[in-house]
């Protein structure tokens, strides 16, 4: 048996605003994260627990993009809003 793919969801303690077309996110650290066009659509997408492959084929099937090259660019944005406590990992 391999060893399971980790889910992330929205961490419900970070404060969030929403503009016209962007997320603002300040989470852990002082600096807020400006989530901006497809990167507002990420955020939406973590509001409940998923695999970085789930949120691909989501995000692919949005934006008409092919589901690996998506993951390859949301890979390290998620990877950063987990490391400053905007989105955790779900057990």
């Amino acid at each position: 048996m391999g060893i399971p793919a980790r889910r992330w969801c929205r961490n419900e303690f970070v404060h969030v605003r929403r503009a016209a077309d962007r997320v603002v996110v300040l989470a852990d650290s002082d600096e807020p994260r400006t989530l901006r066009g497809t990167g507002a659509a990420l955020w939406d997408v973590f509001d409940s627990p998923r695999t970085l492959s789930e949120a691909a084929v989501v995000l692919s099937g949005q934006f008409s993009s092919d589901p690996e090259a998506v993951e390859a660019d949301i890979a390290p944005v998620v990877d950063e809003l987990e490391r400053v406590g905007a989105l955790r990992v779900v057990e």
